[in-house]
């Protein structure tokens, strides 16, 4: 079997001391010490030699982990896919590893076990309401920082949090982003307006899965007196949303604009109007969820819902503070979701996400 790669052969290869191969391997504030010249060369013997970092023997002499886990209900949305992929950028910048981990509807005690385990730092919790109530109940004291995402603009009622034991939670209001999207669109002149997802049938809401964005449109239905018109997609798709879009779209009448569920859903509907030569926003405005970089550099840019880049970046900031013990006391914090006026909705100015 051959020999594993040690912090001695790198040393031996770059003419340097253990100590300095280390240091610059850790990153971080101890590698600036070094010059640029010594660092890349470090770096480039570490790779060529086939260094791998011994994870496992650094937590145990730093007593940590250097992990953080994120737990999410299965089949992942859309917005908890970019804030992974956010996240990951972010920890990784610390030195930290960012391990994703699916959780059935009803099986908190994987969270709760995985927290008591020592197995991770920190952990964000972006899972159902009904596994959160019940993993907080479970777990009042969690032994670790926790980080729980709320889709809702207002705090559960049997939850309080007053010390540095506790949960911090994020609210995102994504009801109310939905609500400001559908007032834009009702500005704008559109008065019938189509929502384009996945239908929420009896056993997902039996199980909890408690998606803001349907109830949302038919409560503002009912308060504009609307008759809800709903395309529904099997799977939250970009073929299937403009197979959808390219029956529902053809016939007469049709709807004036479209609140999707998900942004990949409206780049289907994109796709689909410009094949029926549908002009957006003139003939159909439509309206995103997600915030997504796709819908971004779409040919016209998808006006959207979700949140912005310096509101994830905020969340993350006071996790890594709880994480790092810097800040000792939890919180309630309102990130809520924006609207994102780009150009496939009438608008006489954009507001562009930062």
């Amino acid at each position: 079997m051959q020999r594993r790669t040690q912090l001695t052969d790198v040393a031996q290869a770059c003419g340097v001391s253990v100590s300095t191969v280390s240091y610059i391997l850790a990153g971080g504030n101890k590698a600036q010490r070094f010059s640029a010249k010594t660092q890349e060369r470090v770096l480039a013997a570490a790779q060529d030699l086939g260094y791998v970092r011994d994870r496992s023997a650094q937590s145990l002499r730093r007593g940590r982990t250097r992990t953080v886990a994120l737990f999410y209900n299965a089949p992942m949305d859309r917005f908890v896919e970019r804030y992974i992929l956010h996240a990951q950028r972010f920890f990784a910048d610390h030195d930290y590893l960012l391990v994703s981990i699916a959780v059935d509807e009803g099986h908190d005690d994987v969270i709760a076990e995985t927290l008591r385990s020592g197995l991770c730092d920190g952990a964000l919790v972006s899972c159902s309401q009904n596994t959160r109530r019940e993993l907080m109940n479970s777990l009042p004291t969690p032994p670790v920082p926790v980080m729980v995402v709320e889709n809702c603009g207002a705090p559960i009622e049997d939850l309080s949090i007053d010390d540095s034991s506790s949960y911090d939670v994020i609210y995102t209001d994504e009801a109310g982003a939905v609500g400001e999207a559908l007032d834009h669109l009702h500005a704008n002149g559109c008065e019938t307006i189509a929502y384009v997802g996945q239908h929420p049938g009896e056993a997902d809401e039996a199980m909890g899965q408690q998606d803001e964005r349907y109830p949302s449109y038919l409560s503002w239905c009912r308060q504009h007196h609307r008759q809800p018109w709903v395309l529904t997609c099997d799977a939250a798709t970009i073929p299937q949303a403009y197979r959808v879009g390219i029956c529902a779209l053809a016939q007469t009448p049709r709807p004036q604009a479209l609140y999707c569920a998900s942004d990949r859903g409206a780049i289907g509907m994109m796709m689909a109007a410009q094949h029926l030569d549908l002009k957006i926003p003139q003939e159909l405005s439509i309206v995103g969820t997600g915030a997504s970089a796709e819908g971004a550099m779409m040919q016209p840019p998808l006006t959207t819902i979700g949140m912005s880049e310096e509101s994830v970046n905020s969340m993350l900031a006071h996790f890594w503070s709880r994480l790092q013990g810097t800040n000792p006391h939890s919180s309630v914090i309102n990130e809520g979701w924006r609207l994102f006026i780009r150009q496939t909705t009438p608008s006489e100015m954009s507001n562009d996400m930062t």
